[in-house]
């Protein structure tokens, strides 16, 4: 769960159910909210610990996760070079 956000930022009923969500491989994200963690990262909105593109193929591995995307996404198509 780390690797998605900071989770001393969550309310203790947000990090329970994410990780009953995470346990029951119940979590599905969706293309769209990849492009909008990589847009609000590009922006300097949204920190994540590693560059969006590592962050997000590290994403696609974790267990209990399944990313609804379209097969050929890639967050840096939508973000300006620098990103």
């Amino acid at each position: 769960m780390v690797i998605l956000h900071t989770p001393d930022q969550l309310s203790e009923r947000g990090r329970t159910l994410l990780t009953i969500g995470e346990n029951q491989n119940a979590l599905i994200v969706s293309a769209i909210s990849v492009w909008e963690i990589a847009v609000k990262h590009s922006n300097g909105k949204l920190p994540l610990p590693l560059p969006v593109n590592e962050w997000f193929a590290l994403a696609k591995t974790r267990p209990g996760i399944t990313m609804n995307l379209i097969a050929t996404f890639s967050p840096a198509k939508f973000l300006p070079a620098h990103s």
